[in-house]
């Protein structure tokens, strides 16, 4: 999973000048790192789709390759 860059210093200025207090400041930095702790980027979501869709594609082509092999068993075997 990629890694996001959040300044957590800038955050609790940015927090203190509007007023909030040290403390407050730096809870609320803390919580939204626990938050936001291993959510998936836009990125680790892309690549899962793609990883999946090959899996798909795979799966497919296999499946299909199969169906039409057992047709064509069951055409020259038990049909004729």
């Amino acid at each position: 999973m990629a890694t996001v860059t959040f300044d957590t210093h800038k955050a609790a200025k940015t927090f203190k000048n509007a007023g909030f207090t040290e403390e407050q400041a730096d809870a609320q930095v803390e919580v939204h790192m626990q938050v936001t702790n291993g959510l998936a980027t836009k990125k680790d979501l892309e690549e899962a789709i793609k990883s999946l869709s090959s899996s798909v594609s795979n799966k497919l082509f296999v499946a299909v390759g199969a169906t039409v092999g057992l047709i064509t068993f069951l055409d020259q075997v038990v049909f004729k």
